[in-house]
């Protein structure tokens, strides 16, 4: 089941701080702000050191998030607006049920 409290956590973050969020940039986006809001530092090659191995940062935000591939598919496409997002959260949010994710409820910190 995905992580609705983290999808929404870092919703809640880019809205705060919309400056730090650009959808259509690797660094910047939605799956790159989750990676880091999780405690994991997102490298300029676009490489995220997660637990015991690397991966792409796509990859980490989704085992991050508990995301399948659709959902990961969806949210991560470098077109979404916040709307765009916000209603996709709330589609997967219809469909699980909230639980804490220690991971985001420990390491909310900017991003950038």
């Amino acid at each position: 089941m995905a992580d609705i409290h983290g999808l929404r956590a870092t919703l809640a973050f880019i809205r705060a701080n919309p400056q730090l969020w650009d959808q259509g940039s690797w660094l910047h986006c939605f799956a790159a702000i989750a990676v880091e809001l999780a405690g994991y530092d997102v490298l300029p090659s676009l490489w995220v050191r997660l637990d015991d191995r690397s991966m792409q940062v796509w990859d980490a935000a989704a085992k991050v998030l508990n995301l399948t591939g659709n959902e990961a598919r969806l949210l991560f496409a470098p077109g979404n607006t916040l709307a765009e997002l916000t209603a996709l959260i709330g589609e997967i949010g219809e469909i699980v049920r909230p639980y804490k994710s220690p991971r985001h409820a420990r390491h909310l910190r900017p991003v950038g």
